[in-house]
């Protein structure tokens, strides 16, 4: 009769610390909240922080590491991307265009909370980016964006390149950074994560800039975007 009457009170203790976590994602949503109040009153108007939330999800893979390695890598990421999206519909919600073949991506990263709008191509998925909505296209289907639109990310969080997410470029002053490039044959330097016929991204070690590139490779790249360093399927950097 004891083990049931053990089972029962673990199962006691898994509800207490449920009943814990609730209490913290409204401590928290609550915060959310005062972030909200303060980016109104500053004129602070871009909802997204592409390389904050990298930094968040750095950390925790830094944690799982430590303190978890039983703990499943993916679902630790895929828990925090669900509470970063419930964030970023409290402030206001994000709008997420994408292509067909970079949906399951796009739904994977920003999760259940937002909303999408799957488009007919890339040109219209990156026309659509602005100050509250963000696109997000294959890895065959990267281009270059138009006005101050750039790749703010490569998804997923973790393990091999899939798709790649536009924004606003905003100025983070975050570190760790890499420089995304198109090209028609590799370029001999980074990382190239995608090649395919007359196609070749490639990942530089350190934040370039569009003029950056341009000196170094004249017609040879073309810049995509800066963004924090992803996370591998290891959880290294």
């Amino acid at each position: 009769m004891s083990a049931p009457t053990d089972l029962a009170d673990i199962r006691d203790q898994i509800d207490g610390l449920d009943g814990e976590l609730r209490d913290l994602l409204l401590a928290r949503a609550k915060l959310v909240d005062q972030v909200g109040k303060a980016k109104a009153a500053s004129g602070d108007t871009v909802t997204l922080r592409p390389q904050r939330e990298a930094a968040q999800i750095a950390k925790l893979a830094e944690w799982q590491k430590t303190n978890a390695p039983d703990m499943s890598l993916a679902g630790l990421v895929a828990i925090w991307r669900e509470i970063i999206g419930m964030a970023l519909y409290q402030q206001g919600g994000l709008e997420v265009l994408c292509t067909a073949e970079g949906e399951a991506s796009a739904r994977a990263h920003f999760g259940a909370s937002l909303g999408y709008r799957v488009v007919a191509d890339a040109a219209q998925a990156l026309a659509g980016v602005s100050e509250n909505s963000v696109a997000v296209v294959a890895l065959s289907q990267a281009a270059p964006a138009q006005d101050a639109a750039q790749v703010v990310a490569r998804l997923p969080a973790t393990g091999p390149a899939q798709a790649l997410c536009y924004g606003l470029g905003v100025d983070e002053g975050a570190d760790d950074q890499v420089t995304l490039v198109l090209s028609g044959q590799p370029v001999g330097i980074g990382r190239e994560i995608y090649q395919a016929n007359d196609m070749v991204l490639s990942e530089i070690d350190t934040a370039l800039s569009a003029v950056q590139i341009a000196d170094q490779f004249a017609s040879k790249a073309i810049w995509l975007g800066t963004y924090r360093r992803p996370i591998s399927d290891q959880g290294e950097q």
